[in-house]
């Protein structure tokens, strides 16, 4: 394996960069695209596994650690129905580890009416430093 060093990426004419400390720690560490009533993943990256705990619930299992339990997790959504995706990670029933997030996602429609476990594609990004 070839391992590259340098602090700074520049244009080829150096009119625009960046730090690589920016690049290296604002890139996503982790993300997860899937349906959610099917489990089918669209697209992942350092993801191992995906467990379906319960309605609405899943535990998602990192195949690199992060070096801490304390990560940025985010998170969106689509129906065709209209519902707002919420979602949250479990805690402190189920608080996060260094290699494991526990998920709850629940689906809110702007009349106050919402729910768990609806037809939808998710988009899970988690940020952080791995170990």
């Amino acid at each position: 394996m070839s391992i590259l060093r340098t602090s700074r990426i520049e244009s080829l004419d150096g009119s625009k960069g960046i730090g690589t400390g920016y690049v290296v720690d604002g890139s996503a560490k982790a993300l997860l695209n899937m349906f959610n009533t099917t489990m089918n993943v669209n697209t992942s990256l350092n993801i191992s596994s995906i467990v379906d705990v319960s309605g609405g619930q899943w535990d998602i299992n990192f195949t690199s650690a992060f070096a801490n339990a304390d990560y940025l997790f985010t998170h969106g959504g689509d129906t065709s129905s209209g519902l707002r995706p919420e979602a949250g990670l479990d805690s402190p029933s189920r608080s996060p580890t260094s290699t494991t997030a526990g998920i709850t996602c629940a689906w809110g429609h702007p009349n106050g009416t919402s729910g768990t476990d609806r037809a939808a594609n998710v988009h899970h990004i988690f940020h952080g430093d791995l170990a």
